[in-house]
């Protein structure tokens, strides 16, 4: 961990905010969220003592608040640049993305690819791409919640923090099984063919 903290923190620090442990969303445009739900709490995570980088090209108008409440530790960056939001991926300890639905998602894909461990919403792609943390079996690719509320996912927030902080061998664990998640067309080809193979009896 020391040594990728040590790769992760300097891309933060120069183009964000100064790095302890760092939350990235940018899955705000609606209509995937709703107003006074998930998206938009009232208990944010920055009030769990952890770092919120908010980078979003939807409606922002509740994020930039939260970065005047918390100057230290909220960057609401309300627009969107593909170059940008890599090297957020490669600096954040994890990814948060609370969507109301989701057909399927790339950047929690991307964020698995990075080694940045996604916090996500049990829909759609989200719940077939991310595995939940199963501590007494160390398993999973990162940490979900089932309702869309502010309450559960702050709770699922908590979770991830204090595996982070207290737990950072199967934290570590948690990140090589990320990037070693394999989604690429070659594994879904294989997968039809079977599917096709059985179909056919063969």
């Amino acid at each position: 961990m020391d040594s990728e903290q040590t790769l992760r923190r300097p891309i933060l620090r120069h183009y964000i905010i100064p790095r302890r442990y760092v939350k990235f969303n940018r899955k705000t445009r609606p209509p995937q969220r709703k107003r006074g739900s998930a998206g938009e709490n009232r208990v944010p995570a920055a009030e769990t003592g952890a770092q919120e980088v908010l980078f979003s090209a939807g409606q922002g108008r509740v994020l930039p608040r939260r970065e005047l409440l918390y100057p230290d530790r909220v960057s609401a960056n309300i627009y969107y640049a593909n170059e940008m939001s890599h090297k957020l991926y490669a600096s954040c300890d994890a990814f948060l993305m609370p969507s109301l639905f989701e057909p399927c998602g790339l950047s929690q894909l991307m964020s698995l690819r990075y080694g940045t461990v996604p916090i996500v919403r049990e829909t759609g792609g989200l719940k077939d791409t991310v595995v939940p943390y199963n501590e007494y079996e160390s398993t999973g690719t990162g940490f979900s919640f089932a309702n869309y509320n502010a309450h559960e996912m702050l709770n699922t927030i908590r979770y991830a923090k204090h595996v982070f902080q207290n737990k950072k061998r199967e934290w570590n664990k948690m990140i090589d099984r990320c990037m070693q998640a394999d989604f690429s067309w070659e594994t879904s080809a294989r997968k039809y063919e079977a599917l096709y193979r059985n179909l056919l009896g063969e």
